[in-house]
């Protein structure tokens, strides 16, 4: 009787493996017919139907068989400090480059890498950075650099420049584009961690949602993040000059609310300024952002913008082969394959870069059960309760008669 209690236990506890009719989204994966290793960007629109740590993703072949692949997330390393730096000597040769000098004060200290603040969306360019101590002797520390946001194709941004660890007060920027000048609205430094990852800015909505005069606050509602992993919110205004302290706050029900950070956002002239609010990677449902007025009028025309380190998925394709990308099975375990293990991180990062077709609804979804287990845990329960009850009444009744 025993053993076939703990036959049962097992079993239960060791469902039959799932059906693709329980992942409820598909979207095709658009390798074309070449083949290798191809990277996806998880797109945010999937975090509304995935589960928040996105264990519920798998890549699928023609064939209905599940590929190995890995979910790169971005390391843990130390945090990075940035600092701000004033925008002067702005300019546009036709036919050439944008310009515009970043002044980062006497006192800059030790940076590798620049981030690039600007209001267009959709491109992709080049930089070339030079360095000065004087503004007269210039050195080439960096060509040839690119920056680019693609995230209307579903595929990842990046406006972050490398360079070699550098001391200058002055930076010039120069950014390639002959048809049009690009803008620019803030630059940034920061010294490098072991490893930076790359950074998106998700299109989001912002909606003000109350004016308290009381304690002379203004909120803003932060829609269309759906538990997507972000980092830091840039918050700018048509306001030219303010300080204001600012709380970013979570919420997993939208009533009781939790503070991130609270930091300050200012300008105090033109390209001068830290509009940037930094944070450790954060998942919530509902997000708001609380800008403290004290005296002054509310800012004018405000701007929120969301970035995140994107996750990516890598697999290898074959050539001809169709892949689409399923999720929306709430029951599913996390994927274990060895593919991250097997394949070096030099051949990761140089994975050829694929988009996402639309999301399809699975016409044959059927929602996953739990397993066994969970649904009857009583059951479970009893049969370990008369299991340890039979093995403690064998154990008296052998010392009461040790022959």
């Amino acid at each position: 009787m025993i053993a076939a209690l703990l036959l049962a236990t097992v079993v239960a506890s060791n469902p039959a493996p799932p059906s693709l009719a329980h992942w409820k989204y598909e979207r095709l994966v658009d390798t074309g017919a070449r083949g290798g290793t191809e990277s996806v960007a998880v797109p945010p629109s999937i975090y509304a139907n995935a589960q928040p740590s996105l264990d519920d993703l798998r890549v699928v072949d023609g064939r209905g068989n599940f590929v190995p692949f890995t979910l790169r997330t971005p390391p843990p390393g130390p945090t990075v400090v940035w600092s701000s730096a004033a925008l002067t000597d702005e300019g546009f040769v036709p036919g050439r480059y944008s310009q515009v000098v970043a002044d980062l004060g006497p006192n800059g200290g030790v940076y590798g890498i620049l981030d690039i603040s600007t209001p267009l969306h959709a491109f992709a360019t080049t930089v070339d950075v030079d360095a000065s101590d004087d503004r007269k002797i210039w050195r080439t520390i960096r060509t040839g650099a690119p920056i680019y946001d693609y995230a209307r194709d579903g595929l990842a941004a990046n406006t972050r420049v490398r360079f070699p660890r550098s001391t200058a007060r002055y930076l010039r920027v120069r950014i390639s584009d002959p048809n049009a000048s690009f803008p620019v609205d803030g630059v940034r430094v920061a010294a490098p961690a072991r490893s930076q990852s790359e950074s998106t800015r998700y299109t989001i909505g912002v909606v003000p949602t109350n004016r308290n005069v009381s304690d002379r606050t203004t909120s803003y509602r932060v829609d269309g993040i759906d538990e997507v992993p972000i980092d830091r919110f840039r918050i700018d205004s048509s306001t030219p000059r303010f300080v204001r302290p600012v709380d970013v706050q979570t919420s997993a029900d939208g009533i009781s609310w939790q503070t991130v950070t609270s930091q300050r956002v200012r300008r105090t002239g033109p390209g001068r300024g830290q509009l940037s609010v930094d944070f450790g990677e954060t998942q919530a449902v509902h997000w708001r952002v609380i800008i403290r007025n004290g005296d002054n009028a509310p800012l004018r025309d405000v701007r929120i913008e969301a970035f995140g380190a994107p996750r990516r998925i890598d697999f290898d394709a074959s050539p001809g082969m169709r892949y689409r990308m399923i999720y929306g099975n709430p029951a599913a375990p996390p994927p274990s394959f060895d593919y991250a293990q097997t394949h070096s991180a030099g051949v990761l990062e140089g994975a050829t870069d694929v988009a996402l077709g639309p999301p399809v609804r699975n016409p044959g979804f059927v929602p996953a059960k739990k397993p066994w287990s969970e649904r009857n845990p009583w059951i479970l329960w009893i049969a370990l309760v008369v299991s340890i009850g039979a093995i403690a009444g064998i154990a008296v009744r052998t010392m009461a008669n040790p022959k």
